[in-house]
């Protein structure tokens, strides 16, 4: 009402003050809301409802179903805004970070209002856009390559990880692309060579769609998808050039002194740099990226989540681990309504787990090449066993067969 109204010279008076005394001339922050019924929680249920978990109160509040509802903490203080369905409160505004999330000791602290699940605070990494806005496009094949896609300059590898060696070498593929008038392109595989050449593949570090949005963030504005089989393995390093060559204009390649493709790896740096000069492409040669005086390679992250080092891991890698898996089991509650109390996820081939034990993890949607890369924000547990991972809590009520689980502790 406007007999609750402050003047403008009130404000700047306890302005100046400092925030005690503005805080004191404001309203509460449910205001205006008493017309709302309300529902009293306890600790441990306002602590289910910031997480965005659907809550059976001990305290049933009195309203019709569907009716919107503020919810109450233990000290009568207004912690979110919710509805009443089928014998639980569904969370759809919460004003409080998840103790799992927020802080240390547990304890549940007020934040800006704000959609369940986004407190903002120890969250996964927001992906990071080398070319925000550029276009990306996925081909099937180096056989599928066109000359629409015009001049290219590319690195070739497995690229499992994305790794911060594997992103330094990006970083260089765009700049050498610049120089040359050309666009960044990676040739990547849908097998690990390994596979073929050894007869068994090492554990995946990234989710195969996941390295494709990764790709595109690190600037490869062209991703070639090559099919490895026995035949691959067999073309030399001057057929795999000549394929390519037969549908773009190739600029050149980037690579490292170690770096190498082609049947028995004999395409290394030195050879196609003889091979450049007679076709009319550059050969840029790049260090490779140390820390500590070592080389980023893939088997060493590999190494690290095998003995538990996830922060070793998570150093190499420039973020924390991530694995994306398919639904295969789930306890639902009682009633059938709402989220799953458990599921576990089992992987169509084999990712790098971390040793068997208990984690805390971020639970999402899976990343995909033709939507926005949305950060995991459901805080949870997760037990890890040798091919598994089985995720404790609500997971939530949206039906999704493969999620995104990213480690954090």
């Amino acid at each position: 009402r406007l007999e609750d109204a402050r003047s403008l010279d009130a404000v700047r008076a306890a302005s100046a003050e400092g925030p005690a005394a503005l805080a004191a001339l404001t309203l509460p922050i449910d205001a205006g809301l008493e017309g709302i019924p309300a529902a009293p929680l306890t600790d441990e249920e306002v602590a289910a409802a910031s997480r965005g978990q659907q809550v059976r109160p001990a305290d049933k509040p009195q309203v019709e179903q569907g009716a919107t509802i503020r919810l109450l903490d233990a000290r009568s203080e207004l912690v979110g805004i919710g509805s009443w369905r089928a014998g639980r409160i569904v969370p759809e505004k919460m004003f409080v970070v998840p103790p799992s999330v927020g802080s240390a000791n547990g304890v549940v602290s007020a934040v800006a209002p704000g959609k369940a699940g986004e407190s903002g605070q120890r969250g996964e990494p927001r992906l990071q856009y080398a070319r925000a806005g550029v276009p990306h496009e996925v081909i099937a094949g180096v056989d599928e390559l066109r000359s629409e896609l015009g001049r290219l300059y590319v690195a070739v590898g497995v690229f499992d990880g994305l790794h911060r060696g594997h992103l330094y070498l990006l970083r260089e593929l765009r700049h050498a692309a610049a120089q040359a008038g050309a666009r960044p392109a990676v040739i990547t595989f849908d097998a690990h060579p390994e596979e073929v050449v050894l007869g068994l593949a090492p554990a995946l570090l990234c989710d195969p769609e996941e390295r494709l949005v990764r790709l595109a963030a690190a600037g490869a504005e062209v991703t070639v998808v090559q099919h490895f089989d026995r035949s691959l393995r067999t073309t030399t390093y001057q057929e795999f050039v000549a394929r390519i060559r037969a549908h773009v204009d190739l600029a050149g390649f980037v690579m490292t002194p170690d770096a190498a493709f082609g049947y028995e790896r004999q395409g290394t740096p030195e050879t196609l740099t003889a091979l450049g000069k007679q076709e009319g492409f550059e050969v840029t040669v790049i260090h490779s990226l140390l820390l500590d005086g070592e080389q980023v390679r893939s088997s060493e992250i590999r190494k690290s989540i095998a003995s538990g080092d996830l922060s070793a891991a998570r150093r190499m890698l420039g973020r924390p681990i991530s694995v994306t898996g398919r639904v295969v089991e789930g306890a639902g509650v009682p009633d059938g309504v709402g989220a799953p109390d458990q599921v576990t996820l089992r992987f169509d081939v084999p990712v790098v787990l971390p040793p068997a034990g208990r984690y805390s993890v971020l639970v999402g949607a899976p990343w995909k090449t033709d939507a926005p890369a949305v950060r995991a924000d459901r805080a949870l547990q997760a037990v890890a066993e040798a091919e598994s991972l089985t995720l404790e809590g609500a997971v939530g009520s949206d039906s999704q067969d493969r999620l995104r689980v990213v480690f954090i502790d």
